[in-house]
């Protein structure tokens, strides 16, 4: 992996400076994700990041990852929060898929393994926007000279969340988690226009009829400080706003 830019060194020293650990980079091109990263804990004192060494914009990603470290590392260390699926849920889903057309035709093993990857994406989902659009405005603002490489990552998620949008995709997804992720999907291409300064990201959720739901997360995101402090109330109204409430808790922080 090529030398990171010195302001994502910066990002790191900041992670280390206000954690109290550093962060351990690990070159994996086999993890389903570009970047993620697994915080320090008991037996593990660094936090550490898999990063996809053959992405284009990985000082972005190193970036975007510490973000969320640093957001948390902000409350005091009692009111550190970390966002829980609650799994009996997924039989939530399970049930949508069982009333479906196409879905509740799948034999039960399939079904469960549907249900699990679109419970467990919603959240993720649900859970990594709202706070990820605070980091990214942050980061844009503080460091211009990652926005070339922002850029390219956040063009390739639009390009990613269109396909909810085909009909394959759309059949074998529950309305209420079809809506929910078209409608944070709607969000990010709002939010990427407005970033900078584009307007036609927008076009194919507003086709789709999802503009307004896009907005109106956005809107939540306009009347709820953007402080660290704040990060999971804006989560809340988000799970509220789509339905999500109850498939997630908020839990103590391992130290």
């Amino acid at each position: 992996m090529r030398e990171l830019l010195l302001e994502t060194k910066e990002i790191l020293a900041e992670v280390d400076r206000v954690t109290g650990w550093p962060v351990e980079i690990i070159a994996d091109s086999e993890q389903p994700h570009l970047a993620r990263m697994t915080r320090a804990r008991s037996g593990v004192p660094a936090h550490l990041l898999r990063l996809d060494p053959t992405v284009e914009a990985a000082d972005y990603l190193v970036a975007y990852q510490c973000g969320f470290v640093i957001r948390l590392f902000k409350h005091e260390p009692d009111d550190r929060k970390e966002f829980a699926v609650e799994a009996d849920k997924v039989r939530d889903v399970e049930q949508m898929l069982r009333r479906g057309g196409t879905t509740a035709r799948l034999p039960d093993g399939a079904i469960s393994q549907l249900a699990q990857q679109l419970f467990q994406g919603i959240l993720i989902q649900l859970r990594s926007y709202p706070i990820g659009f605070r980091i990214d405005r942050w980061l844009y603002e503080a460091y211009p000279t990652l926005r070339e490489q922002q850029g390219i990552a956040i063009d390739r998620q639009l390009q990613d969340n269109l396909s909810i949008l085909k009909p394959e995709v759309k059949g074998f997804s529950p309305k209420r988690i079809l809506d929910a992720n078209a409608a944070m999907n709607a969000s990010y291409a709002i939010f990427a226009d407005r970033l900078y300064g584009r307007n036609q990201n927008a076009i194919p959720w507003r086709a789709a009829g999802y503009e307004k739901a896009g907005r109106k997360l956005l809107g939540l995101m306009e009347e709820i400080p953007p402080d660290p402090t704040y990060d999971e109330k804006l989560v809340d109204a988000w799970a509220q706003e789509l339905e999500l409430g109850g498939w997630y808790s908020w839990v103590k922080a391992r130290p």
